[in-house]
C-alpha cells in the first residue's frame, strides 16, 4: 500500500458568530510512520474573524521548513493543537530549549500563530519505554512481543480492566520504538552540539578501532565548558569504510564539523592514541588539524602511553606469558576440552571452572586471564597431563615458569590498578600525571625492596617463594629488576 494523504475541514458557527475552521492533517504510510506534503495547502481564509484550530497528528516529525510554508499562507491568527516534542523555558521553566522548541520559539514571533502545548502521558510513556529498551540493549521489537504484553497483563490483575485499556494506547511497535530512539539521540546530539557552540573553546578526542566484525570505528570525544564546568560527552561515531588513514579520519571529523556549523577556530587541543597515522609530523591527523587552525596543539593519550609501557617485558617473562596463553588456548579452543575441565573443575570443588580469554584491545583482560590461570593451575596440571600433554604439562610444571606467572599476575594486578584509576569521567592531565607520578614512585620502591630480597609488594610471588626459600636455583631477583628497571625508564620517558 503506498501513503495516503488527506485534509478534511469543516465550518461551523459558534455563539460568537466566528467561523471556526477545523483542520485535520492525517499523512501517513503503510507502516504507519507520518509524512507531510507540500502539495496540501490550507484553506483560504475569506474574512478576517476567522479563527483556525488544527489538531496536528505526527507534528513531531514536521520539518520547520514545511511548518513556515503554511503559516504564510494565514494573515489571521492561528491555533494549533498538538503534541509538538518542544521543549523551552517560555512554556516549561525546567527544560531545555531543544531544536523543535527553537523553532517554535522563531514562529511565535515572526507568525500571527498560537501554540497550544500538552504532553500526552502515552506518548510519553512509549518514549520511556523506548529508552530502557535501547539502554537494555534488547531488539525494538521487544516492547511490542514482550514489554507492552507484560504491561497489560499486571494492570489487568492489579489495577483492573480500565488500567488495562489505557496502557493498551501505548505505541510500542518495533517501527515507533525505531523513531523514538531516533528522536532522543537526534535530541541528544542537539543538546550537545548547542552547549560546545556556546562554549568559548573546546577540546577533542578521537580513537579508532576495529570491532568484532572487522569494521573499523572512529570515535570522537569532545569536552568544553558548560555553566563553569568542564564537561566531556562523545561527539559522533563514524565507519572507516574502506582505509583508515589520516585523510580518512580528516575528512569524516570535518565533514561533522562542517554538517553541524563547528568552528575549527575553537578548537584548541586535540587527544589521539598514538597511531602513526594520528601523529605523524607530515601528514598525521594532527598536521591536518593544524592547517584548519595552527594553534591546535596536540597530546598523546595517558591511557594509551600506560599500556604501551605496560607491555615491556623481558624475554623470559614474555616467553613465560605466551605459555601461558597457549594452555588457555589449548583448554579453551576445544568444545570437548571446555566441557572436560568444567567437569574436572566441579569434581574437584573449585570457585571457577573455567579460564578466561585476553583480548589485546582491552588492556586488563590479560591480567584478568594470567590471575584466573593461577588460581586453577594445579586443575589446569591435572587436566594437561590426562589429554597426554606432555611438553606442555612439562612446560607447566618447571618452577621458573611457575615463579615467572606468580610474578606476572601480581604486575598486571598492579597495571590494571593504575589503569582504572586513569578511566572515568571529570578527570584531567593534571589528576593523571599524579597518578603516573605516584606509580613511578611504587616502582623505585619495589626495586629497592626486591635488590634485598624482599617480595612482600608481589603477594603471589612472594607466597610461592616462601614456600621454596631454601632452593637457590629459583632465585627470580634479577630477572624481576631488569623488569623493573625496564618498566621505570618507559614511564619517565
Amino acid at each position: 500500500m503506498g501513503s495516503q494523504h488527506s485534509i478534511q475541514g469543516n465550518q461551523q458557527e459558534n455563539q460568537n458568530d466566528l467561523t471556526v475552521q477545523e483542520v485535520m492533517v492525517d499523512i501517513h504510510q503503510s507502516d504507519g510512520s507520518y509524512l507531510w506534503s507540500d502539495a496540501e495547502a490550507l484553506p483560504s481564509t475569506a474574512s478576517s474573524s476567522l479563527l483556525y484550530s488544527s489538531v496536528v497528528q505526527g507534528l513531531y516529525d514536521l520539518p520547520s521548513t514545511k511548518l513556515r510554508h503554511y503559516l504564510q499562507q494565514l494573515n489571521h491568527t492561528f491555533l494549533f493543537l498538538g503534541d509538538f516534542n518542544a521543549h523551552s523555558p517560555l512554556w516549561d521553566e525546567r527544560s531545555l530549549t531543544n531544536h523543535a522548541g527553537r523553532a517554535l520559539e522563531e514562529m511565535l514571533d515572526t507568525f500571527p500563530v498560537v501554540f497550544f502545548i500538552k504532553k500526552r502521558g502515552n506518548v510519553e510513556a512509549s518514549y520511556e519505554l523506548s529508552l530502557l529498551i535501547e539502554k537494555a540493549k534488547k531488539p525494538h521489537s521487544v516492547g511490542e512481543t514482550l514489554v507492552k504484553p507484560c504491561l497489560l497483563s499486571a494492570a489487568n490483575t492489579v489495577l483492573g480492566e480500565e488500567s488495562q485499556r489505557k496502557l493498551s494506547k501505548i505505541s510500542l511497535l518495533d517501527n515507533t520504538v525505531k523513531r523514538r530512539i531516533d528522536k532522543l539521540s537526534e535530541d541528544i546530539k542537539e543538546q550537545v552540539l548547542d552547549k560546545i557552540k556556546a562554549s568559548g573553546f573546546f577540546a577533542k578526542q578521537c580513537d579508532e578501532s576495529t570491532d568484532v566484525a572487522h569494521l573499523c570505528q572512529l570515535l570522537v570525544y569532545s569536552r568544553f565548558v558548560d555553566e563553569e564546568t568542564v564537561k566531556e560527552e562523545i561527539l559522533f561515531s563514524a565507519a572507516l569504510e574502506t582505509t583508515a588513514k589520516a585523510i580518512d579520519v580528516f575528512s569524516k571529523v570535518d565533514e561533522f564539523f562542517q554538517e553541524h556549523g563547528l568552528s575549527w577556530e575553537k578548537l584548541v587541543r586535540v587527544c589521539t592514541d598514538g597511531a602513526p597515522s594520528m601523529i605523524e609530523s607530515r601528514s598525521g591527523f594532527v598536521k591536518l588539524v593544524k592547517e584548519k587552525n595552527p594553534a591546535v596543539t596536540g597530546t598523546h593519550c595517558v591511557i594509551h602511553r600506560q599500556s604501551l609501557a605496560s607491555k615491556t617485558l623481558p624475554g623470559n617473562l614474555r616467553s613465560s606469558l605466551n605459555l601461558a596463553i597457549k594452555v588457555v588456548n589449548f583448554v579453551k579452543n576445544s568444545s570437548l576440552n571446555f566441557r572436560l575441565f568444567a567437569a574436572l573443575c566441579s569434581d574437584l570443588g573449585t570457585d571457577y571452572k573455567t579460564l578466561l580469554f585476553h583480548t589485546e584491545v582491552c588492556w586488563l583482560s590479560k591480567g584478568n586471564m594470567l590471575s584466573r590461570l593461577y588460581e586453577l593451575k594445579d586443575e589446569v596440571e591435572i587436566f594437561l597431563l590426562k589429554q597426554k600433554q606432555d611438553k606442555l604439562y612439562e612446560a607447566f610444571r618447571e618452577e621458573d615458569f611457575q615463579l615467572s606467572l606468580a610474578y606476572l599476575v601480581d604486575f598486571f594486578e598492579a597495571i590494571n590498578n593504575l589503569n582504572l584509576k586513569l578511566q572515568g569521567r571529570n578527570t584531567n592531565i593534571i589528576a593523571h600525571s599524579d597518578v603516573i607520578r605516584a606509580f613511578t614512585e611504587k616502582i623505585h620502591l619495589w626495586k629497592r625492596k626486591v635488590q634485598v630480597g624482599n617480595f612482600s609488594s608481589f603477594s603471589h610471588l612472594n607466597e610461592l617463594l616462601s614456600e621454596k626459600r631454601n632452593i637457590e636455583q629459583y632465585d627470580v631477583t634479577e630477572e624481576v629488576l631488569s623488569h623493573l628497571h625496564s618498566l621505570a625508564e618507559e614511564f619517565m620517558h
